[in-house]
């Protein structure tokens, strides 16, 4: 089902939620690189590197690979926020070992199993019935700019060098 509105304010409305979204991403970008930033000023001044700093560096990386992987195809695989989820769980079990219930810390093992089962069957399913690559949203929209560039520029005659190389014209 089309849209009611006229082509022209469906347009202007695509460049608004394009530009907006590509605002956010990099705000979401950049906070990330302050975060980073952040960690390893904190692990410096500590001069100490424990398990939980690694393990909320893996969190930002998957962070920046959503991104990169939205800008990129125009949608996030769901593996990507499994992944920041079994690592926040890692994290804080890490964390709070001493203060956490024994019955908590098996209920949030047992939930980083289910999701990295859910990880192994999503990954399985991809596998055997594997989806075609498309691009959507805000890279599709930077490949339509592309290819209307790309169409203009072959529009455009071709301009052929008014002197020619000593190849062309056969002399030695």
């Amino acid at each position: 089902m089309g849209s009611s509105l006229s082509k022209k304010y469906t347009q202007i409305f695509l460049k608004t939620y394009y530009i907006i979204e590509a605002v956010l991403l990099a705000a979401i970008m950049l906070s990330t690189l302050f975060a980073i930033g952040n960690e390893f000023h904190h692990v410096f001044t500590a001069r100490a590197v424990l398990l939980t700093d690694i393990l909320l560096m893996f969190i930002y990386l998957e962070v920046l690979t959503m991104v990169q992987q939205f800008v990129t195809y125009g949608k996030i695989p769901v593996r990507y926020p499994i992944y920041i989820a079994i690592m926040a769980i890692a994290r804080y079990i890490t964390l709070g070992m001493k203060e956490l219930d024994g019955i908590f810390v098996v209920w949030l093992s047992l939930a980083a199993l289910i999701l990295a089962i859910a990880t192994l069957v999503i990954r399985f399913g991809h596998h055997y019935w594997p989806y075609k690559p498309t691009r959507s949203g805000f890279a599709a929209f930077f490949d339509s700019k592309l290819n209307e560039e790309e169409k203009t520029k072959e529009a455009a005659p071709l301009q052929s060098s008014p002197r020619k190389t000593q190849q062309e014209s056969g002399e030695e």
